[in-house]
């Protein structure tokens, strides 16, 4: 059966631009690493600027508080969600410029590579190196994921008195140094 159809309300959406996408993909280029925004950067104006955490002004007040682009506030009923490589970038760039994360809470949201990957035009020779995170002191919950292709240094190098990090797969064995 073919039926005739008369679109009249057509509007025309904007398409995300290739900066949005790579903020949102499971895998990191060796050039996001470097593109991962701090939440008191001066480039994060709004959330959609932010590559994970922003601060957000409360309804009618000077007051701001940190949350991650999708609106949980750190707790532990409402943890920062790390559902991207971008975020997991911009998790090590928070701790290392000093934010310990004590008292917070973060959790794993999806399964991640730290490697390109080919579908995005990525080659053998851009692999990127993991620094290690030192001196977090929150908590981590892994959430039964794992983050592959880790190569470089461990997922973290240090943990604070306070840290506690339970259900991660992690992929890179520290034993050996090799990646799983």
């Amino acid at each position: 059966m073919i039926t005739k159809v008369t679109f009249t309300d057509w509007e025309d959406q904007e398409a995300p631009n290739n900066s949005d996408l790579k903020k949102e993909s499971l895998y990191l280029n060796s050039s996001d690493f470097t593109t991962a925004l701090l939440a008191t950067d001066s480039k994060v104006k709004k959330v959609d600027d932010a590559t994970w955490l922003y601060l957000h002004k409360k309804d009618g007040s000077e007051e701001t508080e940190l949350l991650d682009k999708r609106g949980h506030k750190g707790t532990k009923e409402d943890p920062y969600e790390i559902y991207s490589a971008m975020a997991l970038a911009s998790f090590y760039k928070e701790v290392e410029n000093g934010k310990d994360f004590k008292g917070k809470y973060v959790k794993l949201a999806t399964d991640l590579s730290l490697q390109p990957s080919s579908e995005f035009g990525a080659n053998n020779s851009d692999k990127v190196t993991w620094p290690g995170i030192k001196n977090f002191n929150g908590t981590l919950d892994g959430g039964g994921h794992i983050i592959k292709n880790l190569y470089g240094k461990p997922l973290f190098l240090e943990l604070g008195e306070a840290a506690r990090v339970s259900d991660l797969r992690n992929g890179y064995r520290q034993d050996t140094g090799k990646r799983l």
